[in-house]
C-alpha cells in the first residue's frame, strides 16, 4: 500500500510504503495522510482531489486542532478519517477509540489502523459538484430563527437600569493562583487598572459587547467568535478571557502577532494584553473560555453584554456536556440571562441542533447551527439587533 503524507520524516512499516507530499510524487497512491502543521490547508486541498481515502491528523482539541477539524470537515473528509487526541486516547471525530496515546502524542499504529479502514471501506472525501460564486444571483443563506420562538434576547433582557445577576463557573474553576502560559505579565502596561475592573479599558469604551461563554472544552467558541468578528466588519475587538491564550491564530502565527494586528486581545484574569486603550469599538465579541477563571472578569464581560450567547458543542461528548452546562446554567438561583445557543460546525437541519432545541426551545430565544462562514452574517444581524 502506498501512501501519501506530508510529514517530513520517514517511516518503515512492513507493507506500507510512505511517499512524500511535494507535488511531484509519481505512480499511483492508495490513501493520503494529512498532518497539522504548515500548509496544512493547501495539503489537504490537493489530497482531496486526488480520488483516494484521506486521514487527517488533528491532534489536540485545542483551537489549532479545532480549525483543523472544521477545515478537513469542509473538505469534505469523513469524521471516521478525522483523528484528535482526547482523554489520553487517540479517537476518531465520531468517537471511536482506535489506540492510546503514545508519548503524548498520536501513533503512526493509530494513523495506520485509520488508513486501512478508510481503504477498505473507501471513505473518499465527498467529491463537489457547485460551488456558489460570489455574484448577486447568490446571496448568502440567512441562518434560520425558529418562528416559534421570541426573538433573541426577547422576555429575557433585564429591565432598563435593572440589576443583572452575577455569573456562576457551571463547569469549574481553575487553582487559584496558576497562570497559564502567555499570561499577561505583572507590572507591565497592560497590567489590572487600579481603579475600575480589569477589562474596564476595554468595555468602556465598546458600543456593544457580545459575549460568547464557552459550554464545554470541544466547543469551538474560538471559531465562532472570529467568525463573528469578520462578519462585523471594521472596528471590531475579539476579546479572548482564558487561562492562555488560544483564539489568536485567526489573526497571527503568534500571540503577539494577532495582537499587532489590532483585532485580538487576551486577559488572564489579571490584565488585557493587546488591547488599545484609547481605540473605540464599535463592537467586542467577548470570548470566554473554560475553565472559568477569575469571577471578577466573568461578571464584569457578563454585566457589560448586550447580549449572551453560549457555544455548545457537536459532538456526542461534547453535546452532553455541554446540555449539562447550560441547564446547571439557566436553572441558577440567580436567574441567569442567555439569549443564544450556538452550535458549531453544524448545519441547521443537523440532528445536534434539534437536540438543543428539544431540551432548551422554551427557555432560549435564539438556537442555532453555524456551518459555513456566510452563515455567520445573519448570526451577527440578529445578535445586534436592539
Amino acid at each position: 500500500m502506498r501512501v501519501l503524507s506530508n510529514v517530513g520524516k520517514q517511516f518503515r512499516v512492513k507493507g506500507v510504503e510512505f511517499v512524500r507530499f511535494n507535488g511531484d510524487q509519481d505512480g499511483k497512491v492508495d490513501a493520503a495522510v494529512v498532518v497539522r502543521g504548515p500548509d496544512f490547508s493547501g495539503s489537504l486541498d490537493a489530497a482531496a482531489d486526488m480520488g483516494v481515502p484521506v486521514v487527517v491528523v488533528a491532534g489536540t482539541e485545542d483551537a489549532a486542532g479545532m480549525e483543523c477539524v472544521r477545515i478537513a470537515g469542509e473538505c469534505g473528509v469523513p469524521d471516521e478519517c478525522i483523528l484528535v487526541l482526547r482523554g489520553g486516547k487517540v479517537v476518531d471525530i465520531s468517537g471511536k477509540e482506535l489506540a492510546p496515546a503514545v508519548r503524548g502524542g498520536i501513533g503512526l499504529s493509530a494513523v495506520l489502523e485509520a488508513v486501512k479502514s478508510a481503504v477498505e471501506n473507501n471513505y473518499v472525501p465527498e467529491p463537489v459538484v457547485w460551488v456558489p460564486d460570489s455574484g448577486p444571483g447568490n446571496p448568502p443563506r440567512a441562518t434560520r430563527v425558529p418562528e416559534q420562538h421570541h426573538p433573541v434576547g426577547e422576555a429575557t433582557l433585564p429591565e432598563e437600569g435593572g440589576e443583572r445577576p452575577v455569573p456562576v463557573d457551571p463547569v469549574g474553576h481553575p487553582e487559584p493562583g496558576v497562570a497559564g502560559r502567555g499570561s499577561v505579565p505583572a507590572g507591565e502596561e497592560a497590567a489590572v487598572v487600579a481603579n475600575g475592573g480589569v477589562l474596564s479599558p476595554v468595555l468602556e469604551r465598546a458600543g456593544k459587547v457580545i459575549a460568547l461563554f464557552q459550554s464545554s472544552p470541544g466547543a469551538d467558541s474560538s471559531s465562532v467568535a472570529a467568525g463573528l468578528l469578520k462578519a462585523m466588519g471594521d472596528g471590531v475587538l475579539h476579546l479572548e478571557v482564558g487561562s492562555a491564550p488560544a483564539s489568536y491564530v485567526h489573526y497571527g502565527e503568534s500571540p503577539d502577532a494577532a495582537v499587532a494586528g489590532g483585532r485580538y486581545a487576551f486577559c488572564d484574569g489579571r490584565g488585557i494584553l493587546g488591547a488599545d486603550r484609547q481605540g473605540l469599538y464599535e463592537y467586542v465579541v467577548a470570548e470566554v473560555r473554560v475553565p472559568l477563571g477569575n469571577p471578577q472578569v466573568v461578571d464584569e464581560v457578563y454585566r457589560a453584554a448586550h447580549r449572551v450567547v453560549h457555544v455548545v458543542g457537536h459532538s456526542f461528548k461534547d453535546a452532553s456536556e455541554s446540555v449539562h452546562n447550560v441547564q446547571l446554567w439557566l436553572d441558577s438561583e440567580m436567574k441567569l440571562r442567555l439569549d443564544a445557543l450556538v452550535v458549531d460546525r453544524v448545519p441547521e437541519s443537523s440532528h445536534v441542533v434539534e437536540l438543543y432545541r428539544g431540551n432548551f426551545a422554551d427557555r432560549v430565544g435564539m438556537i442555532v447551527g453555524i456551518e459555513k462562514d456566510e452563515d455567520f452574517g445573519a448570526l451577527a444581524e440578529s445578535l445586534l439587533r436592539g
